[in-house]
């Protein structure tokens, strides 16, 4: 990224979607009160282009993000809650071989059997049949669409999908492969006291900004910018040795990945962790990624893409805990080189 031109083109960009984190923060808070962190999560999947899978109980304002989210950008918007009767042929449009002809007004109602919108919310999508939850995660397999449309017309942008917490006794279908297409899982808290109140004082119910942040065309173009980042060696080691060291057997591994860890995260999890932090540091107005990204990130990225075996299950250790274990063991200081050797992957892993 030597080319002055193109630092002072990904600075201006990276300057703009700051911007442009700033004001939907400001906008979203005036109307409903969120926690940061989820806020954060869903700007990062959007910028990253992939796809977001909250887990948090009812009335906590998930589909009232996820049309912000839409309409911040001028993007159309659907919901659908997932029932055990639901089909996918029930929201899923036909496939075909041309484009779709999208661009539905932001309050089209979409007839039954199509899903006409570039950011779809499905509730409780651990609801629905295992069929379903494939038909759907079938349209997400490859890659969504392109904030320009261009992509494959029957997949939508963005899917922002919701789960209850396994801890109220919901069923969680989502086998690993299907979790694997979520960029980023979100777990929603409860607000603080004081945020409470603030809500019970003052929240102001809207389906979205009264127009557009920003166009779809500025949205691509964070997109490009933020695939375009590149990060240094240290930031790779470091998203490097959290992703090895989840894997018992590895090298890397501690010892509490030996006692409670089944399977650990793929490669597939390590191109996502980078891709989520320079997402990241694109919204932070930052034209390279930093190790605070990969840290900020590696809970909502990799907490979903391993298994717990028995054992932590017994223990109640979550995911999430265990994630934070490996982050207060693999340090975030530490010196984590290029290994020497062969690779077969110089043409690309994928």
């Amino acid at each position: 990224m030597s080319d002055p031109a193109r630092l002072t083109d990904l600075a201006t960009i990276a300057a703009d979607c700051r911007v442009f984190a700033e004001e939907f923060q400001s906008s979203l808070g005036e109307h409903v009160i969120l926690p940061p962190s989820l806020v954060e999560h869903a700007l990062v999947a959007l910028v990253a282009g992939g796809h977001l899978l909250l887990e948090g109980n009812p009335g906590m304002g998930k589909q009232t993000l996820a049309r912000w989210i839409a309409r911040s950008v001028g993007l159309s918007f659907s919901a659908r809650t997932f029932t055990p009767d639901l089909r996918g042929e029930d929201f899923l449009p036909p496939r075909s071989s041309g484009g779709s002809g999208r661009g539905a007004d932001l309050d089209h109602d979409p007839p039954r059997g199509a899903m006409p919108s570039e950011v779809f919310y499905a509730e409780d999508i651990d609801e629905a049949p295992r069929s379903t939850i494939a038909a759907l995660v079938d349209t997400i397999r490859d890659r969504p669409v392109g904030p320009d449309g261009g992509a494959g017309g029957a997949r939508p942008l963005l899917v922002i999908a919701s789960r209850r917490p396994a801890a109220l006794g919901a069923v969680q279908t989502l086998d690993p492969s299907q979790l694997d297409r979520f960029l980023i899982q979100s777990h929603i808290r409860y607000p603080t006291p004081a945020e409470e109140w603030e809500i019970a004082r003052w929240t102001r119910p809207s389906a979205g900004p009264e127009k557009p942040l920003r166009t779809r065309g500025q949205l691509a173009a964070f997109s490009r910018a933020a695939a375009a980042l590149e990060a240094p060696e240290a930031v790779i080691g470091y998203a490097w040795a959290l992703v090895r060291a989840t894997r018992p057997g590895n090298e890397l591994a501690p010892q509490f990945v030996e006692r409670w860890i089944k399977l650990g995260v793929s490669p597939c999890g390590l191109v996502a962790l980078l891709a989520a932090a320079k997402a990241r540091a694109l919204l932070l107005g930052r034209i390279e990624p930093t190790r605070e990204d990969v840290y900020s990130m590696a809970q909502p990225v990799l907490g979903h893409r391993l298994i717990g075996n028995a054992e932590a299950a017994a223990a109640n250790l979550t995911n999430q805990r265990l994630i934070g274990i490996l982050l207060e063991t693999i340090l975030i200081d530490g010196v984590y080189a290029r290994p020497s050797g062969p690779s077969d992957a110089a043409g690309g892993f994928f």
